[in-house]
């Protein structure tokens, strides 16, 4: 088992004792590193006796998966320089390889950057292509910027593990929020390919297809949360499919070859502001979204608005989960307003054209919520307070584990929600769980590690809602058990 920190140390474990193997430090000067949202790693990707980590100043490292050693024959003597991190550009997510390459995108959206998505070569490092978020005049969408060189700051950046569709040769991933963030009056038109799920030709990295869910965003409303793919039945047809859930609240259900929606679309009359350049229009689900709307789409102000869901409200990081039995995707869902100003400046260094708060008199609470895949409607909602920040596993025994922020880790009935056990970790569970055997033995796996600042809930109720801490707990179900659980028989 490889297990990653906050600031990119890669730990090795043996997946049944918990023994550690070795451990390695790639040596982040953290004081050089210009960060939007927290030092914050989520993985490593491992491959053909490799280890493969991207760091906080945006560098990808291969590792000797047995031994932890840099393995020196890759890149420029075991690592490849994605981008410059003094210029803001950073890595969060965990590579994901697949055909002998390496894909990640890149972080730093929020410090006038420009969004881009790569391939390497899995053995030596090269870049074997790379595609930018943010077209330039003269290219598919560069007409939805304007013609002054704006794209080149235009954000957008893909900082989020991809998925990679094998039946069509393709990898989809999510895109950022346009820079900046929440005042457009730089950069009238839908900025494609923001606030996106894209989906890039594996060998040749040109684009298959695109998605937007929110033209011209104004409200960091990015695809945060990596898609997933299944197969769903639309009207008596079986149609590959890939999920996502947007900050807005909505579940996307899309064609994964054409990329067109496989639910009803309604376009929207949306609340205007002509120095803002607001779109006219968005374009919806027809189905209720799993979070409450409150001002949805309404420009910030001077003066402040309240807007739900917020910046970290609908589904932010947290990785979805899906199972073929009940054909239900699962979703850590936020309901948290945001209070949006335009013009205000922003304490953190952040390039965003304004602020967007939690004010204190908003409770943190969310829910686990379970959506038909053919239908994209809510089956079960399973109420959490404070709101979940951390991923979902489904198994085949029925179960749906899901970690809570107030440290409380959970299986829940996958066909109807209820808790059917917990376990308090004394910290946040703010990562994705996992699952996996070792010598016919089954362990479910995650790491309750905690971070207030995931909660933008500020002070002491930060810290009380969303508490920190630093470990990895692993359970294991009786040996006995475990082969009638992986059939999916006991529970």
């Amino acid at each position: 088992m490889y297990v990653t920190s906050a600031k990119d140390d890669v730990f090795a474990l043996r997946a049944d004792t918990g023994e550690m193997l070795w451990q390695y430090d790639p040596v982040v000067d953290l004081a050089s590193v210009k960060l939007c949202c927290g030092i914050i790693n989520r993985g490593v990707a491992v491959s053909r006796g490799r280890v493969f980590i991207a760091t906080l100043d945006a560098r990808l490292i291969a590792l000797d998966a047995r031994t932890g050693q840099v393995v020196k024959s890759f890149g420029d003597g075991g690592e490849v320089k994605i981008a410059d991190h003094t210029k803001g550009y950073s890595e969060t997510a965990a590579p994901i390889v697949y055909g002998g390459k390496i894909f990640i995108g890149v972080a730093g959206g929020e410090f006038e950057t420009r969004g881009f998505f790569s391939a390497y070569d899995e053995q030596t490092g090269k870049l074997v292509w790379r595609w930018h978020t943010t077209p330039a005049p003269g290219e598919p969408g560069g007409d939805t910027w304007p013609d002054t060189g704006v794209y080149k700051v235009g954000g957008a950046t893909a900082w989020m593990t991809a998925s990679v569709d094998e039946a069509n040769n393709q990898v989809i991933f999510g895109t950022g929020n346009p820079n900046p963030d929440f005042d457009g009056r730089t950069r009238p038109g839908d900025n494609l390919y923001s606030c996106s799920i894209v989906a890039l030709d594996i060998t040749t990295g040109k684009l298959r297809w695109y998605f937007q869910q929110v033209r011209h965003d104004l409200w960091d409303y990015d695809q945060s949360s990596s898609p997933i793919l299944f197969d769903s039945t639309i009207n008596g047809r079986r149609v590959e499919a890939v999920g996502a859930a947007g900050k807005v609240g909505w579940f996307y259900i899309l064609d994964r070859k054409t990329g067109k929606s496989l639910l009803p679309m309604r376009e929207i009359e949306v609340a205007q502001d002509a120095r803002q350049a607001t779109a006219r229009t968005q374009f919806v689900p027809a189905v209720p979204p799993f979070v409450a709307h409150k001002n949805i789409f309404a420009p910030p102000t001077k003066e402040g608005i309240l807007i739900s869901p917020g910046l970290s409200g609908g589904c932010e990081w947290s990785p979805l989960a899906y199972s073929p039995q009940t054909r239900l995707a699962y979703i850590a869902a936020i309901d948290k307003p945001m209070f949006y100003t335009v013009e205000t400046p922003n304490p953190f260094g952040l390039v965003l054209g304004g602020l967007a708060v939690v004010p204190p008199e908003v409770e943190p609470v969310g829910a686990f919520v379970a959506i038909d895949v053919n239908t994209g409607l809510v089956r079960w909602r399973t109420a959490t307070k404070p709101h979940p920040v951390g991923g979902l596993c489904a198994t085949a025994g029925g179960l749906v584990f899901a970690g809570e922020s107030n440290g409380m880790f959970n299986a829940l009935d996958a066909q109807t929600g209820k808790r059917l056990w917990q376990f308090q970790c004394g910290a946040g569970v703010n990562a994705a769980p996992m699952t996996y055997e070792v010598n016919g033995r089954q362990y479910v796996a995650v790491a309750s590690g905690g971070l207030a600042m995931e909660s933008l809930t500020s002070g002491a109720a930060g810290i009380t809602n969303f508490r920190r801490g630093s470990a990895l707990f692993v359970f294991a179900l009786p040996a006995s058990d475990s082969q009638a659980a992986r059939g999916g028989k006991q529970r």
